[in-house]
């Protein structure tokens, strides 16, 4: 038997094994990723914020495509040397589209060492689905 899969906004690929369609699903989350050089982000704002359209990165983040209740790495870059001075996982929902900002409410689940791979992103909404 053969299995049609489909990470979120990947393509559709086909399987034998359904255990490697399991895997392949796992290893293809979507996952957002957060960069501020705003001095109360994350932490220190409450729960909701917004983003300019100007600050969606990538061709996957068209707004309209943007999910709710997705994962994602939070990370407040220094203004000067652009490295990580805080980071945290958590989640971001109830995405609303309006003229000139995406708003968007999020939760912090908890601080942790800022993952290599995004060291040295500047300010935007990325999207990872390497995750």
């Amino acid at each position: 038997m053969w299995y049609r899969v489909s990470p979120r906004f990947g393509p559709l690929v086909t399987i034998k094994d359904p255990s490697l369609a399991t895997e392949y699903l796992e290893q293809s989350v979507l996952k957002y990723v957060m960069v501020t050089t705003w001095s109360n982000h994350w932490d220190k704002v409450g729960n909701t914020t917004s983003f300019s359209y100007s600050m969606l990165k990538g061709t996957i983040m068209n707004p309209e495509r943007l999910v709710d209740h997705t994962p994602a790495i939070f990370i407040r870059i220094d203004r000067t040397t652009k490295l990580p001075k805080k980071c945290w996982e958590g989640e971001v929902y109830k995405i609303t589209r309006r003229t000139e900002k995406v708003w968007f409410e999020f939760s912090l689940n908890r601080e942790i060492p800022c993952p290599q791979k995004y060291v040295g992103y500047p300010e935007g909404w990325y999207a990872d689905q390497t995750a």
